[in-house]
């Protein structure tokens, strides 16, 4: 106990909290790496050093500091739910779940648990169990935006864009500044053929986070079914150089040229 006390107020490990937390990963990775010099069965500072890594794209190098973090206290219910995370954005949905169930194992009021595991259960298509899960998360942490969006994409999913819609406008109004709301919201708009108020929302998604290439995918959607090529055109561009992947999906789907003007403003709203 005095161990975990006192690696949480060294100054290496406090230093990498504050750097990790200015964005600066580069600089608290090194902080962390004294930290680990000092005491090298610090889990604290393996777990925080791996989330560095993650944000930079080391992700081997976030793996094994996870994995030693998870040896040194194998109680450490972060250190399951942060390796969690990475296996998700790895595209490991099945590893990531059982992390995640490792996590809420050890810590059952962990709300961030639950959510990213109703995010691996959404992956794996099993939309019912991570509706439950995002549930669990609200109960614990009702002022979840996170967990309100992520269920919103479940029921978008599954064709319910009014709940849908609920979700997106609860989690805006816990976090104005949360784009994935705002760009899930604006592409629900898409699918009832609201195409202004999708502009509107996905508008908000790009300049709350510019490299957000769904929304300009969205974006784009809008403004061709609302006759503008060109700026249909620039968004679909900006957003496959974002996101190359997107290409696959215009590949399956492939899109007629907009035979509407070509103008640089929005067309009128229609009643």
């Amino acid at each position: 106990m005095i161990r975990r006390l006192l690696e949480g107020l060294g100054g290496p490990y406090r230093r990498g909290e504050a750097l990790a937390r200015r964005g600066d990963h580069e600089r608290a990775v090194l902080a962390f790496g004294e930290a680990i010099r000092r005491n090298s069965r610090s889990a604290a500072a393996y777990d925080a050093r791996g989330q560095s890594y993650h944000t930079m794209g080391k992700y081997q190098r976030a793996v094994e500091d996870f994995d030693r973090a998870i040896r040194l206290q194998p109680d450490r219910g972060s250190a399951f739910n942060n390796r969690g995370s990475l296996f998700l954005a790895l595209g490991q949905a099945r590893r990531a779940l059982d992390d995640f169930s490792e996590a809420i194992r050890l810590n059952p009021r962990d709300a961030l648990a639950y959510t990213n595991r109703g995010s691996a259960y959404n992956k794996l298509n099993r939309t019912g169990q991570a509706i439950a899960d995002f549930d669990a998360a609200l109960r614990i942490k009702p002022r979840n935006a996170m967990a309100c969006n992520n269920r919103g994409t479940c029921f978008n999913k599954l064709g319910k864009l009014e709940r849908a819609l609920e979700d997106y406008n609860r989690a805006i109004a816990l976090d104005p500044r949360y784009a994935p709301a705002y760009n899930n919201r604006g592409s629900a708009h898409n699918r009832l053929g609201k195409y202004e108020e999708a502009l509107t929302d996905l508008d908000r998604a790009i300049a709350l986070e510019p490299n957000l290439a769904q929304a300009f995918d969205a974006r784009s959607f809008a403004w061709r079914k609302l006759g503008n090529a060109e700026r249909a055109l620039a968004d679909l561009e900006r957003a496959l150089e974002l996101d190359p992947r997107l290409a696959a999906k215009h590949r399956r789907a492939p899109r007629r040229r907009p035979s509407g003007r070509r103008g640089s403003g929005r067309t009128a709203k229609k009643d």
